[in-house]
């Protein structure tokens, strides 16, 4: 069995994703309806103020038309790490102060499995800043608290990608 897990760790869990995508045998019940009508950010977790898109594209309409990157969370509802980020990281302070900089988008991979392909994290959580073009700036792979995600998000705001002007 794995040690218990402190209340408060900086980094190091993430969840390896399949090689190939597994159909689970009871497909889990989508968190929000599907089709053209569907609302496109799911609830926040409590203490969470975070606006979440659950659409890529959605999401990335809204930073193109707010000249804002995108923060998205790959994450599933089997992942234990994904659940810590969610309740434990972006919910901090820290991160909170820098919610206007950004829009976020939170992908179940398995729900939305084409951003997935496109920017393929290979475990979970991943979470990647990137321009409203879709351009990568950086990534962060598996959990990490809020002070470490603040940091990140900070430090994703000051880089530029290849070409881009400053």
């Amino acid at each position: 069995p794995a040690p218990a897990t402190p209340a408060t760790p900086k980094t190091g869990k993430a969840a390896k994703l399949p090689e190939t995508p597994a159909t689970p045998a009871t497909p889990p019940a989508p968190a929000t309806p599907s089709g053209p009508s569907a609302p496109s950010a799911q609830p926040a977790p409590s203490g969470d103020q975070i606006h979440w898109h659950t659409s890529f594209v959605e999401a990335q309409t809204a930073a193109k038309a707010a000249g804002k990157p995108m923060v998205v969370d790959f994450c599933a509802s089997w992942c234990g790490p994904c659940r810590m980020l969610a309740e434990m990281s972006f919910p901090s302070p820290r991160v909170q102060a820098l919610k206007n900089k950004f829009v976020f988008a939170r992908i179940d991979v398995d729900l939305n499995p084409e951003p997935a392909r496109k920017y393929e994290p290979t475990a979970l959580p991943t979470v990647i800043i990137m321009q409203a073009d879709g351009t990568v700036i950086t990534r962060q792979v598996g959990f990490i608290d809020g002070d470490a995600l603040a940091d990140f998000l900070s430090g994703g705001l000051s880089k530029r990608p290849p070409g881009q002007a400053h």
